[in-house]
């Protein structure tokens, strides 16, 4: 990989991971305090693809991705409510 898209790609991770980012793009004090199976980094990233699919196969594609437990499209809708839009 581009040493340069390597840089990149581990500038926008931390900054995705970051608590002050994280607080400072969320609606309310209580958005993304408990730990939930989706994160705050994996809602950001699915709304920044911005799929054409069914909303289910868009989560699902992410979950196999991510490496992480399947969950709804109703799941994802809700912490989508709490973050950035």
């Amino acid at each position: 990989m581009n040493p340069t898209a390597y840089a990149a790609i581990e500038i926008t991770r931390d900054l995705l991971n970051s608590a002050d980012f994280k607080n400072r793009h969320r609606v309310n004090d209580q958005a993304f305090t408990r730990v939930r199976c989706l994160s705050f980094a994996a809602v950001l990233v699915l709304i920044l693809r911005k799929s054409v699919k069914s909303l289910q196969n868009v989560v699902n594609e992410a979950t196999t991705w991510l490496m992480m437990a399947p969950v709804t499209a109703s799941a994802f809708s809700q912490a989508r409510r709490c973050g950035p839009h």
